[in-house]
């Protein structure tokens, strides 16, 4: 077998589940109409996004669809009410195909993109209609927004850092059940450890946080499991460590569009050695 030097990167690629538990290939999907749930017919765009589009009396019942984007890849969604929302690669959204009229709620995993869509509150003078992103115990409360969460299982801590409005991150504490929260303003992010303890940082590069977004990746004093963790999501390879790696923060820019091996030579100029093995990268010292 020919021992494999490279790999291309991610693409957008995702599936949808929808609520009679059918899977959708979106990438293998024509544009148009899909299908539809309840009073909503679900639309593939030509510039390769999912939008709801909903017509005539709610259904009673409420049915849920879960988009899901692999590793290696990434997608871009409209939800019912017109919030926009953006899946990084290995990332899932789980939402109602029209929302209920008291609130909107949505839970995720792995790294997501909100700009929530104001709507009035029906029952509050010129209040919005609340906006809550879950994931585990935690919950984000929006105020109408822009912010980011990112929340992979295997980083050391939720991150959720706002861009534009107001949000509210509590958490149940998970030894105790007590309620912790913090109000966040622009620029700001709060960290929310495995425990339910949230901390809130200003020190906040939002361009770093949001490069996924603009398809670069952008490290800035990063550490290299950090960094090899983006790496293997986007294109889809484990990452494995051989021999005592030295701790070294790197910084760079490099757009996501780019064969693996770039981002690897860009690397390697800090003395960070790599090979590939199949479907896994070690890196050596």
């Amino acid at each position: 077998a020919k021992e494999r030097t490279d790999a291309a990167p991610g693409r957008n690629t995702a599936t949808l589940i929808l609520a009679d538990g059918s899977v959708v290939s979106l990438d293998s999907t024509d544009n148009g109409e899909i299908t539809r749930q309840g009073n909503a017919a679900i639309v593939k765009t030509e510039d390769g996004k999912i939008l709801y589009k909903t017509s005539g009396a709610k259904t009673s019942e409420t049915l849920y669809n879960t988009m899901s984007t692999p590793r290696g890849g990434q997608y871009q969604l409209v939800l019912p009410d017109g919030t926009k929302v953006w899946l990084n690669a290995a990332s899932s959204i789980r939402y109602p195909a029209s929302f209920p009229a008291e609130e909107r709620r949505v839970t995720i995993t792995g790294e997501v993109y909100f700009e929530v869509a104001a709507i009035r509150n029906p029952a509050g003078k010129n209040a919005l209609l609340p906006f809550v992103v879950q994931k585990g115990n935690m919950q984000v409360e929006v105020k109408g927004t822009h912010f980011n969460i990112n929340a992979y299982d295997d980083e050391a801590d939720v991150r959720v850092t706002l861009l534009e409005g107001r949000v509210n991150v509590s958490t149940a504490d998970a030894a105790s059940t007590e309620k912790q929260e913090a109000a966040l303003i622009p620029g700001k992010q709060a960290r929310c450890s495995k425990t339910g303890r949230i901390a809130v940082a200003d020190d906040v590069d939002l361009d770093e946080v949001m490069a996924w977004k603009n398809g670069l990746f952008n490290f800035s004093n990063a550490d290299i499991r950090m960094i090899m963790r983006q790496i293997g999501r986007w294109y889809d390879l484990d990452i494995a460590y051989d021999g005592t790696i030295p701790e070294r923060e790197f910084s760079g820019k490099i757009t996501r569009n780019t064969q693996l091996s770039n981002v690897l030579k860009i690397l390697e100029q800090s003395n960070i050695h790599f090979r590939m093995e199949q479907s896994r990268i070690v890196v050596t010292p």
